[in-house]
């Protein structure tokens, strides 16, 4: 879908789903009103008209939104892709006035009152234009992309799941770079209005001077060679529901920022990604005591494993059991995932970013936590 048209009845929404549709797969829209009309109300000619319109047909990718039913067909022999609104006429007429006394990209002006002859085009427009437009979906159909929607619903509902299958491919080809968060995640979480979130090629510090700014790393590993470790002093068990409290009292030991209760850990059990396997207790030999744990999720869906905590009590620190758990989990996970990713704070003074790099994470994306 590169070079995708977007016709229907004046009113319809369809310049509001092609705005849309442009911020979700980046590719240029070109407004035929636009290039139609003239600020003082005059039209170009003809032949400029159909000279720009060649210039944009002739490109590589392109939206195109608007119908000029005299050159529907020649767009509709160059897309691979057709968007036809076919709305209840009472619905573009209110549209049609909803939009009166607003500045709009496609138009270089503002109308304030509704026009007698686009009323008079859209009251036409089933019986005069729409049978022609389907008359040339029908001839070049093969080859082609057809979507037809019958309400603006249908509408934001294509556009929802377009959206978040660009979101998936993209998380797939580059996990890190696409997302600050897990995709399980992502599809779950709606970002407060205080809070923006950043990647690093984006990011201006003078744009959000008024943000408080928190940068995560995010790194990768593809799980396809993972360093054995071994420690005399210490062993990996899996940890039970049993374990949950002396979790809770690890992490919270482990931690000066935040803490975690009993009740959270337990919640975080019966999500989807949940698996048993990657819930991990480091042993002190000699005391019979947890010293250190890690907790990772499994997103069956993508085969993506997740770590989510490591934590070693301080006076066991340096160790090497954070790498000593990691590697034990890095172990696991690649059994049932093809990848994992893991995030935390760049500056923590634990430094765990350098933990994560030793045991063979990769990556130099950095996304801003922006709160006000």
């Amino acid at each position: 879908m590169k070079k995708i048209i977007v016709i229907g009845c004046p009113g319809s929404g369809k310049t509001t789903f092609a705005e849309k549709l442009n911020k979700c797969t980046g590719l240029p829209l070109y407004y035929l009103d636009a290039i139609w009309h003239k600020p003082d109300r005059t039209h170009i000619s003809r032949e400029e008209y159909d000279e720009k319109l060649s210039e944009i047909l002739a490109r590589e990718e392109w939206i195109i939104d608007g119908n000029y039913s005299r050159t529907i067909e020649g767009r509709m022999q160059a897309c691979d892709t057709v968007f036809l609104f076919d709305l209840p006429t009472e619905v573009c007429l209110q549209g049609a006035v909803e939009r009166l006394g607003k500045e709009r990209y496609d138009m270089p002006w503002v109308d304030t009152e509704l026009d007698p002859k686009l009323k008079l085009e859209i009251e036409e427009f089933p019986e005069k234009t729409l049978p022609k437009i389907y008359e040339l979906i029908s001839e070049y159909e093969d080859g082609r992309e057809i979507i037809i929607f019958k309400s603006r619903e249908q509408a934001d509902e294509y556009l929802s799941e377009y959206v978040e299958t660009c979101v998936l491919e993209k998380y797939l080809k580059n996990p890190c770079g696409a997302l600050s968060i897990p995709y399980w995640k992502h599809k779950s979480i709606q970002v407060p209005q205080n809070m923006r979130i950043v990647h690093q090629r984006d990011f201006l510090q003078n744009n959000y001077s008024e943000y408080h700014d928190e940068p995560y790393f995010r790194l990768f590993h593809s799980l396809k060679k993972i360093e054995a470790v071994t420690l005399d002093n210490y062993v990996i068990k899996t940890a039970t529901e049993d374990d949950i409290p002396l979790l809770v009292d690890i992490i919270n030991e482990s931690y000066t920022d935040m803490t975690v209760t009993y009740e959270q850990l337990v919640g975080y059990t019966q999500t989807a990604v949940y698996d048993s396997n990657l819930w991990v207790a480091a042993i002190d030999k000699a005391s019979g005591n947890i010293v250190g744990c890690g907790i990772a999720d499994l997103d069956k869906e993508l085969r993506e494993g997740i770590i989510e905590w490591i934590q070693v009590l301080p006076a066991y620190r340096g160790k090497k059991i954070g790498q000593f758990i990691v590697n034990e989990l890095l172990k696991r996970m690649s059994e049932k995932a093809e990848f994992a990713t893991v995030s935390g704070k760049v500056n923590n003074v634990t430094n765990p970013e350098m933990l994560y790099r030793k045991c063979g994470f990769v990556g130099d994306d950095i996304w801003h936590i922006l709160t006000k």
